[in-house]
Parts: structure tokens; C-alpha cells; sequence
């Protein structure tokens, strides 16, 4: 045996590697494309986290001031009736508008896709021949 790549053998792989090559291309400026998209439309996300961010501090301030006046009036009344039924109902609402859970966004912009490595380009490089690589 050879160990030789025939005429035809060797056709054929300069034939996948040229392919392999235009292929990589292709992929690489679709994901270069798909990075570009994605920072562009990325800045309708940030500006609706903003705008929504935006409302959950107005609404946490709200309710701050809220809890702030009321605990002041509830404050005002007497022990007893602080300790009593509607006392102990009012301190209860006034602990809920205190401790108000609304968390703002944190959503973040994904990674961008890399681009794929030219690892095809060593292809052109294989050995076709024991020849070659002696």
C-alpha cells in the first residue's frame, strides 16, 4: 500500500476543507450578526428594566411613607390602646407596608456567542502522503 492519498482522494479533501472553510466563515458572520442584534434589541430590555425599576422605588418610597405616618399616629395613641385588638391589627398592617417585598429587576444581558475557532485552515496542512511526513 501507498499510503498515499490518490488524485481523487486528494480532490476531495481540498474540496471539504474549502468547504469546511466557507462554511466557518458563514457561521462566524452570522454570529457576529446575531451579537450585533442581540446589543441592539438588548436596549428595549434595559430601558422597560428601567422604567420598571423606576416604579418599584417609587412604590417601596410610597409605602416607606406610609408606615412612617402611620407608625407615628400609632405611636401616638396609648399603651393600652396599642396593645389592644385594633391596636394589634393596626401594628400588623403597619409591619406589612414597613416590610413590603418588591424586588427590582436584575436581569442582565447574556453573554455574546463566541466565535468559532479557525481550526479548519490546519486541515490544509494533514499530511497526504507518508512521503510528506517522513
Amino acid at each position: 500500500m501507498a499510503f498515499k492519498l490518490t488524485k481523487a482522494e486528494a480532490s476531495a479533501w481540498e474540496k471539504l476543507t474549502d468547504v469546511a472553510q466557507h462554511r466557518l466563515e458563514a457561521l462566524n458572520d452570522a454570529i457576529e450578526e446575531f451579537n450585533a442584534d442581540m446589543e441592539q434589541i438588548w436596549t428595549k430590555v434595559q430601558d422597560a428594566k428601567d422604567e420598571y425599576n423606576g416604579v418599584v422605588a417609587d412604590i417601596k418610597a410610597f409605602a416607606e411613607d406610609i408606615a412612617a405616618t402611620w407608625r407615628g399616629e400609632f405611636d401616638d395613641k396609648s399603651e393600652k390602646w396599642q396593645e389592644g385588638d385594633r391596636g394589634q391589627a393596626v401594628s400588623d398592617i403597619i409591619d406589612q407596608w414597613e416590610g413590603i417585598a418588591l424586588d427590582e429587576s436584575s436581569v442582565e444581558m447574556p453573554d455574546t456567542v463566541d466565535r468559532e475557532d479557525d481550526n479548519v485552515s490546519e486541515l490544509a496542512d494533514m499530511p497526504t502522503s507518508v512521503e510528506e511526513s517522513v
